[in-house]
C-alpha cells in the first residue's frame, strides 16, 4: 500500500501478469495495484475464471504449511493478499510453488500453530482426540509433502551446475565491488548485491552506463532462464560484437567480457539484434570441439580437437510440429555427420553426411517432426500433486560430428528454421 501511495508500482510488469484484468489500459506502464483492483470489480468471472484454472497450485502453496493456518485472523489479510497476488496471475512463475509466495509458507505456518493454540484452550477440554487427530493429519501432511518432492528440489530449483556456481563466485569477488555488470536472469542472484546490475534477454536492447568498465557474465545453460537456450547463445555473439569489448574468461559454461566506456563518458549502451535464428558455433563446442577465439569476433568458430565425436552439439532450439530446416557454415577436409535431433525424446530426425565440404559453405538438411510428445514434468503424487506448466514444443538440437584424426573440420555457426510449423 506504501508502494502504490508513493507510485512505486508504476512502470512495472503489471499489466504483464494480470492481463485479463488489466485488459484495455491504454497505455501498459499505468498498470499499478489499483488497476488490478478495478479489474476484480469490474470483470469478477475472469479472476474466477483464473482463480479456478490455478486451484491445485493455490492448494499446493497452502497444504504443506498446515492449510488452516490462513483463518488465523492475525494473519489472514496478508495471507489471501500474497495468495491472490499470485493465483489471479495466469503464469505459472506465479502460480506455483516458489520465491514469489514465500511469504505465504510463513504466514501460514506460523496461523496454523497460532490456530492449534487456540484450540488447545477451547476445544482440547472437550474433544481431546479430535485436537490430537488433527495434529497427526498436519504432521503427517508436512512430511508427506517433504517425502514426495524433496528429491525433485536438485533437478526443479538448484539449476547451476556446482562447478559452474564455483566460478561465478570467483567472478562475484573479483570484478570490483563498483563496477557494472550485466547478467541473464539465471544467474542474476550472484552479483543481486550490486548497485548496478542489469540483465539483458533476447532481442535488441539498451542498458544504461553508470561506471567506466562495464562486465558481461553470460551462461545459457544454467538457473532458470525465461529466455530459450538459443536466445541465451546469441546473448553472447550479440555482445561480443560491440565495439571495444574484450573478451576475458570462458570455462564451465561462463562468459566473461569487459566492455571500457571512453573517456567522454557514454551514458547508454546498444547491444543490437540478433541474427534470425543462428547460433555462434564457438558458444556450442562439443567434446570433440576448441573455440577458436582470436582476432575479431565476426570471424571466431569451433575447430575439431583431433578426437571422434561432436565438434558442436547442444544447439537447442524448441518447436511444436512441423518440418524444419536446419543449415550449418561449416568446413571439412573429410567426411562428417551434420544430424538433426529431437534431445527431448532422444531420436534422430535427420542426418546428412557429405564427404568434404569446401567453404565456409551451407550444409543443409530438413526434418518433420510429426508430434511434439509436450514434455513430462514431475507434478507429485495424489493428494501432494500440483499443476506443472511444461514448456511447449520438444527441443530440437542440431549436432555435427567428426571421425577425428586427420580430418580437419570447422564450423562457423548453426541455425534452424521453420519450413511449415505447428504449434511451437
Amino acid at each position: 500500500m506504501l508502494l502504490q501511495a508513493t507510485g512505486a508500482t508504476l512502470g512495472t510488469h503489471v499489466a504483464g501478469l494480470y492481463p485479463g484484468l488489466t485488459a484495455g489500459l491504454g497505455n501498459p506502464r499505468d498498470a499499478s495495484m489499483l488497476t488490478v483492483l478495478h479489474g476484480l470489480l469490474t470483470r469478477p468471472v475472469t479472476a474466477l475464471h483464473v482463480l479456478w484454472l490455478n486451484r491445485l497450485a493455490a492448494w499446493s502453496n497452502l497444504s504443506a504449511s498446515g492449510l488452516i493456518g490462513i483463518a488465523w485472523l492475525p494473519v489472514t489479510v496478508p495471507a489471501l493478499m500474497v495468495l491472490a497476488e499470485g493465483q489471479l496471475a495466469p503464469s505459472a512463475n506465479f502460480s506455483l510453488p516458489g520465491f514469489q509466495q514465500v511469504a505465504l509458507y510463513v504466514f501460514v505456518a506460523v496461523g496454523t500453530i497460532g490456530l492449534l493454540a487456540w484450540l488447545a484452550r477451547t476445544v482440547a477440554a472437550r474433544h481431546p482426540r479430535a485436537l490430537s487427530a488433527l495434529l497427526a493429519v498436519l504432521a503427517l501432511n508436512a512430511v508427506a509433502w517433504s517425502a514426495v518432492w524433496l528429491w525433485a528440489v536438485p533437478v526443479r530449483w538448484l539449476r547451476v551446475a556446482p562447478a559452474t556456481a564455483t566460478t561465478l563466485r570467483q567472478l562475484a569477488a573479483e570484478i570490483p565491488s563498483g563496477d557494472e555488470v550485466v547478467t541473464q536472469n539465471g544467474i542474476l542472484e550472484d552479483f543481486a548485491s550490486r548497485r548496478y546490475v542489469y540483465w539483458v534477454s533476447g532481442g535488441r536492447s539498451t542498458v544504461p552506463v553508470r561506471t567506466r568498465q562495464v562486465w558481461f557474465v553470460l551462461a545459457p545453460y544454467e538457473g532458470i532462464q525465461p529466455q530459450s537456450v538459443a536466445e541465451a547463445n546469441q546473448d553472447i555473439q550479440r555482445i561480443s560484437a560491440l565495439p571495444g569489448v574484450r573478451l576475458l574468461a570462458h570455462q564451465n559454461g561462463v562468459w566473461v567480457f569487459r566492455w571500457t566506456a571512453a573517456a567522454h563518458g557514454a551514458r547508454r549502451l546498444t547491444i543490437g539484434a540478433p541474427v534470425a535464428r543462428r547460433m555462434p558455433a564457438w558458444a556450442i563446442a562439443g567434446t570433440a570441439g576448441q573455440a577458436l577465439l582470436s582476432g575479431s569476433s565476426s570471424h571466431w568458430s569451433v575447430a575439431g580437437n583431433g578426437l571422434a565425436g561432436y565438434v558442436v552439439d547442444q544447439a537447442y532450439w524448441r518447436f511444436g510440429s512441423g518440418r524444419y530446416r536446419a543449415r550449418v557454415w561449416m568446413q571439412s577436409s573429410g567426411p562428417v555427420h551434420v544430424e538433426l535431433w529431437n534431445a527431448t525424446t532422444d531420436r534422430l530426425l535427420a542426418r546428412v553426411s557429405p564427404d568434404a565440404v569446401r567453404g565456409p559453405a551451407p550444409v543443409a538438411l530438413t526434418a518433420r517432426l510429426e508430434r511434439a510428445s509436450t514434455q513430462q514434468l514431475y507434478s507429485g503424487w495424489g493428494p501432494w500433486s500440483t499443476r506443472p506448466d511444461p514448456p511447449p514444443g520438444d527441443e530440437l538440437e542440431v549436432r555435427v560430428w567428426s571421425p577425428g584424426g586427420r580430418v580437419r573440420v570447422r564450423v562457423y555457426s548453426v541455425s534452424l528454421t521453420p519450413i511449415s510449423a505447428g504449434s511451437s
